[in-house]
């Protein structure tokens, strides 16, 4: 019972970090859209630091 009862509580961290990851991304990329940014390096950097936050959420998991 405690070992279903810790992978339960795993499984939820992991879905609340993903949802957390993709709000976080819809909300930046709807602002950059509302801004109507065509700066290349700006959407670049954005772009990499999405990357990077989603590699950090898979060895999260």
């Amino acid at each position: 019972m405690k070992e279903e009862w810790n992978q339960y509580k795993i499984n939820k961290k992991n879905t609340f970090e993903k949802k957390v990851f993709f709000n976080k991304m819809k909300i930046s990329f709807s602002f950059l859209i509302i801004l109507g940014i065509t700066d290349k390096e700006l959407q670049e950097t954005t772009v990499r630091y999405f990357c990077e936050d989603k590699s950090e959420l898979k060895t999260a998991d």
